[in-house]
């Protein structure tokens, strides 16, 4: 059995290990700390033997796919990866696991699986088969320093804002809105939206997490049961973009949200119109669309629904936004 989001497997042998190393948490380890990594580099092309290199952790907190890693300066080589990150002590660390690098080489910046992230999902292999992740049920932002003027947000403020949030997960069902602004979860600040899906994508489905937030510059603070993630009806539910009618619309990008000056979380952008829609003439691409019949519009599966229900009642009726103003449009699809 196999994590694919990690490139984790779990093997099954008769062969016993003549030596085990100590694991360490992780979470001891501190900056500059000397590190080895040992494992068989280019694929054992230069030699069939272990091959050991040195380096120090050089960053605590890197991010690789949303997951967290201690990012190392020990030569990591193609073929090298899956081997353990040790400390002086001898003790595992980590999983070797990936690379920054322009030229597929080695140039100075590798990355770890931290040993506490990878027991748990060893652990969960074993008991379970599979991996579980929590999720809440939000689409996080980097809060931006132009963000926390716009917001009437304390300058210096720092966090995760809540672009959009998904119906019937637990971040809906505790309240949480588009435009609230996460800053700690359980008393550990969130500073971006990957710290954000890293806490809680860690947290155990059935935790719960107290969440502190402002809206509208007021601070509040909300307890939720993280849920356990189910990525197929997540992405279903969350997709970036949708087709319907022959208009392609999607999250409304930061800089058209700032143009036109939108809140988080009101419209989609319309990313494209097949010249044959019937819609073609009246919604260009690059304009967002604020509601359907009365309903107004936040993600791509709200448009969706909508264009639905209206494609049924025979008339669609649109208030969409461009750089001139909010303008009403209207089509009769029967």
């Amino acid at each position: 059995v196999r994590d694919e989001e990690l490139d984790l497997a779990l093997l099954n042998t008769s062969n016993k290990p003549t030596l085990v190393p100590a694991i360490r948490d992780t979470r001891l380890d501190q900056l500059g700390e000397s590190v080895s990594v040992a494992g068989f580099p280019l694929r054992g092309i230069l030699s069939s033997k272990l091959n050991v290199t040195a380096g120090i952790i050089s960053a605590l907190s890197g991010v690789v796919d949303n997951s967290r890693f201690l990012q190392v300066t020990a030569p990591v080589q193609a073929g090298n990866s899956g081997g353990p990150l040790l400390n002086l002590r001898g003790e595992v660390i980590g999983i070797n696991t990936a690379i920054a690098s322009r030229s597929g080489g080695y140039n100075g910046i590798c990355f770890a699986i931290p040993s506490d992230t990878a027991k748990r999902v060893l652990d969960d292999l074993i008991n379970k088969g599979r991996v579980t992740r929590g999720v809440i049920g939000i689409r996080p932002e980097t809060l931006r320093s132009d963000m926390v003027e716009k917001l009437s947000l304390p300058a210096g403020t720092r966090g995760a804002l809540v672009a959009s949030v998904t119906k019937g997960l637990p971040a809906a069902k505790a309240g949480l809105k588009e435009g609230d602004v996460i800053t700690a979860i359980n008393g550990v600040a969130i500073t971006s939206d990957s710290g954000m899906r890293r806490a809680i994508g860690e947290t155990k489905p059935g935790t719960k997490v107290k969440v502190d937030y402002l809206r509208d510059g007021k601070r509040s603070e909300v307890t939720i049961t993280v849920d356990e993630l189910d990525e197929a009806a997540l992405a279903a539910a969350s997709m970036e973009t949708v087709d319907v009618f022959g208009v392609t619309v999607g999250i409304v990008s930061n800089e058209t949200r700032d143009e036109l000056g939108l809140k988080t979380g009101e419209g989609v952008e319309v990313k494209k119109v097949n010249r044959n829609s019937q819609l073609a003439a009246i919604i260009p691409p690059g304009v967002v669309i604020l509601s359907i019949n009365g309903k107004k519009i936040g993600t791509p599966v709200e448009f969706a629904e909508s264009m639905e229900v209206a494609g049924k009642t025979g008339m669609i009726k649109m208030i969409i936004r461009d750089a001139e103003a909010d303008k009403a449009v209207q089509l009769r699809t029967r």
